[in-house]
């Protein structure tokens, strides 16, 4: 089980929530780095290029999904 502080949480909530088609740069290592939190993975983070996407949209599917159920 993952913990988060409830001003971790909300901080993620609040980040996935300005998320839409594009993936800031800026956001990439905090989005990854949560997405490796929360399922417990060592992957190494992707580029950003297109054909990331759907590691990206995994790792974005992932996050949403918990946020959901906590």
């Amino acid at each position: 089980m993952v913990n988060y502080t409830e001003e971790e949480l909300q901080e993620l909530k609040t980040t996935m929530s300005t998320m839409g088609g594009y993936l800031p740069k800026d956001k990439t290592g905090y989005i990854w780095n949560n997405y490796k939190r929360i399922t417990n993975s060592k992957e190494n983070q992707p580029c950003t290029c297109p054909s990331s996407g759907k590691l990206w949209q995994k790792a974005i599917n992932a996050i949403n999904t918990y946020l959901k159920e906590n």
